[in-house]
């Protein structure tokens, strides 16, 4: 579905003050400045009511305070989109630091979005959220319960091991000082005494070979916690590669177009995109003519 918004449009002349009382009307909000739209959290609300199941609010962290969970919001809305076919790029990296103009002209866009496709069905906006934050905290909640869980369950582990370890030598340095004096005092019971050392150490051997029985089970637990902790960080990251894997599709198509016409430039743009971790290529070290970088880039514009 694509989405040409011109910035002539009466979308980019939508102020400030409207775009906030609709935002706060039809999400049941109380944003006073446009820089609170920089979570995200509003315009994934606002695209659960466009299309409702695409956007997994549960997800969402309404309560994203720093630009790194902002991020992550963004990630959520950009996949929506892609699963809508909306051919719309969020700019992450200029929205997330809270600016002004950034952040009215993403909002402005929203808006005008929101205008052409909703069909004016009614939207729990307060409902769907306390839901969502609900289900978000519940997870967050489970994921550090099991965190130290883990955590206690290895301190006590390591101390009693310590511990064994400490009196094992103990028992060594007693045992071996008790046999000297027997060989001076009893030579003929060097022997007996010698054997109650190896049957102290083999009781010792066994004790701790049941307590390593017990922290294996402790261990399978917590590395099957670990593994689907891994297994959501690997689902981020895959999309997180999708998107920026696109991005340089979108340079690479541009590079093609104009290959004929700025062939260099197109060339040490290619060179970067298609060098490989073993032959790296600098940006910096590619000598490119510094007018036409300039011209391409205008031109592309």
């Amino acid at each position: 579905m694509s989405e040409s918004i011109g910035m002539m449009e009466g979308a980019y002349f939508v102020g400030r003050a409207e775009l906030l009382s609709w935002i706060n009307n039809f999400l049941s909000l109380n944003y006073t400045k446009i820089e609170e739209f920089a979570s995200g959290c509003a315009h994934c609300q606002v695209f659960d009511a466009l299309f409702p199941g695409k956007v997994p609010l549960q997800k969402v962290n309404f309560g994203a305070k720093m630009d790194y969970e902002f991020i992550q919001n963004y990630k959520i809305l950009q996949t929506a989109f892609d699963r809508c076919n909306i051919e719309k790029r969020i700019d992450v990296d200029k929205l997330v630091k809270a600016k002004y103009q950034d952040n009215l002209e993403f909002t402005q866009w929203v808006k005008c979005y929101f205008d052409r496709h909703y069909d004016g069905s009614e939207y729990d906006a307060v409902g769907r959220r306390n839901r969502a934050i609900e289900i978000y905290n519940a997870a967050r909640s489970g994921r550090q319960r099991a965190k130290s869980a883990s955590s206690d369950g290895q301190e006590p582990v390591a101390v009693s091991k310590k511990k064994q370890i400490s009196t094992t030598k103990e028992n060594a340095t007693s045992e071996k000082k008790q046999t000297s004096v027997m060989e001076s005092k009893r030579g003929p019971l060097r022997s007996k005494v010698s054997g109650a050392a190896r049957g102290g150490e083999h009781k010792n051997g066994v004790h701790v070979e049941e307590k390593d029985t017990g922290v294996t089970k402790e261990e399978m637990e917590r590395l099957s916690q670990e593994l689907e902790e891994l297994r959501l960080t690997a689902d981020i990251l895959e999309k997180e590669r999708d998107f920026y894997f696109n991005k340089l599709r979108d340079i690479e198509i541009l590079c093609q177009q104009f290959e004929e016409s700025h062939g260099d430039v197109a060339k040490a743009f290619q060179q970067v995109l298609y060098a490989t971790e073993e032959d790296f290529i600098n940006p910096e070290d590619l000598e490119v003519p510094s007018e036409e970088p300039i011209e391409f880039l205008s031109d592309a514009l």
